[in-house]
């Protein structure tokens, strides 16, 4: 008898995505250094020489030459971009909390290693094309019989770039830079894009376009501002060290004196102060422009000649597949992105979802809703942790005041240690025997319940029977203990804002994840189950989807009940003190995911309701669906 050996399973391979990614992001980042190449091409031209009106803008020339000096600086930040790419929200509960987490992380020391550099190769630029001018020479000499000495006014302007580099350093990782901020509904982006369709600019050149009057004025206020405190900074923390350095280099190109002190007073010319906030401005410029570049052409959509990344790869839908079970969030982020648009606009492509029954050993189509619905299901196991911990921490404190009790004096008699059993002897005395009535009086008030089962369901139903806005605010969870007056006052000031945990951060928290949260990835996912369910009743040959309908709807229905119990229940911080009691518990990011499952919700039951009780969805399951999706049961479509 001979037995039938099984096909083997053909693994994908791990860089199939990556292969269709990755040159999608190499020619985006091109795109964008090309945009601060610009740039870089118009500041050479403000700061070149003006003697001759042809050299000064021609790129053969000197301006040429500054152009590609001056790019240096652009794709210094370009590249501490690239290594910083990320995806995801912060969801600390305090951005101070942030800040210690990444004080001593080496992205960090990057940061300001890299804007720092930036600045001082900028300025180095910038006095080098102002060779002409005597008054930013290293070393001057007043007289032909005196030794030259120490310019300060160039030492002033490199210390004022390190200051300015640092400031942007700063900016960077508390604004969270690093981040692409990839669209989070992407069902708009359509409308958008038809509207958008008699511009002569791309998207990408339409937000850089929109972006330079912000950018300008950002640029002026910081550059002005650096610009008045770096006269206070320098003679307190640069001046002794930038003048050191600058003798040591003043050594190697013209004969100064061995000891020579900075001057008594320090060179805080008008025009010098001019100059320093002329190179503030134009820097800041060209970093706010490159960063901004390259957010445009980033998070552009994934379609490359108006098709799927992966279409041009040997195993398409495999290698979406790898993209959806990444475990990076730049990968992941994009290929939920392209899943959604393959769902959206490309029907053909669509269709193969469906038939393909096996790609690399399992159906394409199980294979997909088990990477959508993981981060819907997600958001339960988050809620459910946090329940875990909340409940777990009542019971800790018991156990901690428990150890910490102190027996008090006594102030009663010592029990009797007598048989309790031999019944006590009749009272001998009138006395005796009203006190022995009036103990079992009140005995019987004593050792009766406080409350009867009878009683605590009366009270449950009047509860219940309350406006839900009387129960949200007087509910326990909800009331917040009071804080000092001094340390509201300290929380309502800039100051202060470091240290608020705000109920919106602690609610993100919970349902996207911390220390990052991506919205994105989770309403791509539910709108491509929804799509796709809802398309597989004309397109799916085998009718291997309907199967999957009612867990789907099960799953939607449970995470909406979830996330609306936690808005209720999710306790108030005593440190929000701009938290509204009408609107507070609103959260936008949390509402956008509820109407986006909710909508979900009503398209399954629209489409699928004929047919529940061949897919397997129980009458309270529907109901249930109903009620979590808003729909009215008095309507006639859905009854």
């Amino acid at each position: 008898m001979t037995t039938r050996s099984k096909s083997p399973v053909v693994k994908l391979d791990p860089k199939l995505y990556r292969e269709q990614l990755t040159p999608a992001l190499h020619r985006r980042f091109t795109h964008a250094a090309l945009v601060s190449l610009g740039v870089c091409y118009l500041e050479a031209i403000i700061i070149g020489p003006k003697d001759s009106w042809i050299w000064t803008w021609n790129p053969i020339g000197t301006a040429g030459m500054r152009t590609l000096l001056l790019f240096i600086s652009s794709l210094a930040i370009e590249t501490l971009r690239v290594s910083q790419l990320h995806v995801g929200a912060r969801t600390t509960a305090f951005p101070f909390t942030t800040f210690l987490r990444s004080l001593f992380r080496p992205d960090t020391f990057m940061t300001f290693a890299t804007y720092i550099f930036s600045a001082c190769f900028f300025t180095e630029v910038y006095i080098w094309s102002a060779a002409g001018d005597e008054s930013l020479r290293l070393t001057i000499q007043p007289k032909p019989y005196e030794r030259s000495r120490i310019n300060e006014k160039p030492v002033y302007l490199r210390s004022v770039a390190v200051i300015l580099g640092a400031c942007q350093a700063f900016f960077h990782l508390y604004y969270d830079y690093g981040r692409v901020p990839l669209p989070a509904t992407k069902t708009q982006l359509e409308a958008d894009a038809q509207k958008k369709q008699g511009s002569l600019l791309p998207p990408a050149l339409q937000l850089i376009r929109d972006a330079i009057r912000p950018i300008a004025a950002k640029a002026a206020f910081r550059a002005t501002l650096t610009a008045v405190a770096s006269p206070l900074i320098y003679p307190l923390l640069f001046r002794e060290c930038a003048w050191s350095l600058a003798k040591t280099a003043a050594k190697f190109t013209s004969d100064v004196p061995k000891v020579s002190e900075p001057p008594l007073i320090p060179p805080f010319h008008f025009w010098i102060i001019i100059r320093s906030m002329s190179i503030g401005f134009q820097l800041i410029v060209l970093w706010e422009i490159t960063n901004t570049a390259f957010n445009a052409f980033t998070t552009a959509e994934p379609l490359k000649d108006g098709k799927p990344l992966t279409s041009h790869s040997k195993n398409p839908n495999g290698a979406l597949m790898l993209g959806l079970r990444s475990k990076k969030e730049v990968p992941k982020s994009f290929a939920f992105w392209e899943l959604l648009h393959i769902t959206l606009r490309f029907s053909a492509r669509r269709m193969t979802i469906f038939e393909e029954l096996d790609n690399a050993g399992a159906p394409t189509w199980k294979r997909y809703k088990t990477a959508c619905l993981h981060q819907v299901q997600q958001i339960d196991s988050r809620i459910a942790a946090w329940k875990r911990s909340s409940a777990a921490r009542p019971k800790m404190d018991q156990t901690a005041g428990s150890t910490s009790l102190v027996k008090l004096p006594r102030m009663s008699l010592a029990i009797n240690n007598n048989d309790i059993l031999t019944s006590r002897p009749p009272p001998n005395s009138f006395t005796e025997l009203t006190a022995r009535q009036a103990g079992k009086l009140a005995k019987s008030y004593g050792q009766s319940p406080d409350w009867t089962p009878q009683a605590k369901e009366y009270v449950k139903t009047g509860f219940r029977k309350l406006p839900k806005e009387f129960r949200t605010k007087y509910d326990p969870n909800n009331l917040r203990q009071p804080i000092s007056n001094f340390i509201r006052q300290f929380l309502l000031s800039p100051l202060g804002q470091p240290f608020r945990q705000t109920f919106s951060r602690n609610a993100c928290a919970i349902v996207f994840g911390s220390p990052t949260g991506n919205l994105g990835v989770v309403l791509d996912a539910i709108n491509c189950l929804t799509k796709l369910l809802v398309c597989s009743l004309k397109e799916d040959p085998w009718g291997k989807a309907q199967a999957d309908v009612s867990e789907v709807i099960c799953v939607f229905t449970q995470t909406i009940e979830a996330v609306e119990e936690l808005l209720q229940t999710l306790p108030i911080p005593r440190t929000d003190v701009y938290f509204d009691d009408r609107s507070g518990r609103n959260v936008e990011e949390v509402m956008t995911l509820l109407k986006c499952l909710s909508e979900g919700l009503r398209e399954l039951i629209e489409a699928f309701q004929p047919y529940a009780g061949d897919i397997g969805l129980s009458p309270r399951d529907l109901t249930m669906a109903k009620r979590a999706a808003g729909i009215e049961f008095g309507d006639d479509l859905y009854d």
